[in-house]
This record gives C-alpha cells, sequence and structure tokens, in this order.
C-alpha cells in the first residue's frame, strides 16, 4: 500500500511542471562515509534499499551532474521508518556548487529540512531558488547522520510559446 502511494505522489507532483529533465538518474554519487552511495541514484524506488552515512562530523552525500546546470528542484525520498532514521534528513541543507568553484555553494532552498516536511511525506520535493546553477548538487548535514533513500535532481522549464 505504501508503495502504491509513493508511485501515485510521484506520478502527481511530476504533472505541476511543463517540462521537467531527471538530471541524477545513475550519476556519479560520493559520501563522506557510508556504503555504496550509488544507490541513491539508481532510479530503484524500493524504499528498504536505503543509503546512511556514518554518524560522525559534517555528513554529506555529492552528486557530480557531470556539468553544470539549472537546477530547479530536487527531490529526496526519505526512509519511512518511525525511529530516528526516518528523522535523520531534519536540519540538512541541499547546495548546489558549479564546476568553476566548487567551493562557492549556493543554497537550493532559503530553509533546511525541517521536522514538517519530513512527517507530511517520504518524499521531500524542494523547489530551488532561481540561481541554482552546477554541477555538483550536495546535502549536508551537521553532526548526526544522513539515511535516504534515493536524491533526484530535476531542470524545469517552460516552453517557448508557438513550440
Amino acid at each position: 500500500m505504501m508503495y502504491f502511494l509513493f508511485l501515485c505522489c510521484g506520478v502527481l507532483s511530476n504533472l505541476f511542471y511543463a517540462h521537467s529533465a531527471l538530471l541524477s538518474y545513475q550519476k556519479l554519487v560520493t559520501a563522506r562515509s557510508g556504503v555504496n552511495p550509488g544507490r541513491l541514484t539508481n532510479g530503484n524506488d524500493n524504499i528498504e534499499d536505503c543509503f546512511a552515512t556514518d554518524d560522525t562530523e559534517d555528513e554529506w552525500v555529492e552528486i557530480d551532474l557531470g556539468k553544470d546546470y539549472l537546477v530547479t528542484r530536487v527531490t529526496i525520498i526519505n526512509t519511512v521508518e518511525e525511529n530516528y532514521y526516518g528523522k535523520a534528513l531534519e536540519g540538512s541543507r541541499v547546495t548546489i556548487a558549479s564546476q568553476d568553484s566548487k567551493e562557492v555553494e549556493q543554497n537550493c532552498t532559503e530553509h533546511p529540512i525541517s521536522s514538517t516536511q519530513i512527517s507530511a511525506s517520504v518524499v521531500i520535493d524542494l523547489k530551488c531558488n532561481k540561481k541554482a546553477f552546477g554541477r555538483y548538487v550536495l546535502l549536508r548535514k551537521g553532526k548526526k547522520r544522513l539515511r535516504l533513500c534515493q536524491i533526484r535532481v530535476y531542470s524545469e522549464y517552460e516552453p517557448k510559446r508557438g513550440s
């Protein structure tokens, strides 16, 4: 039942955008710690096959899109666990960095991921600021473990009139 709801909501969320390009499918993923971070971009919606970092300082996950893109939306598929792991994304922040200046990061959104977003749905859909242009998409967490199932990075745009 939960899996059906996830598929339903994922399809519905894509209907709101005129044109959507999934940029992150099977792209290179690195992490500060943890085993097999590549599963975050493999497109597998199995919410039991998730990724976790260690429980240390400054945990992060980075997706290399291969080149700079205008990133308009980042969707994170969270775990469904009611315990600590389901809330592990609270306080995390998504940032975008270009290939020319990787050390200069732009926040995707104004605020970090909140407990309200986490409790509302396993699908956390973040609409980025208009200036989020870059090659590297980073999910950062302060002093706690990161645990999540998928990260999807999109570039969405309105078609030109007459096309």
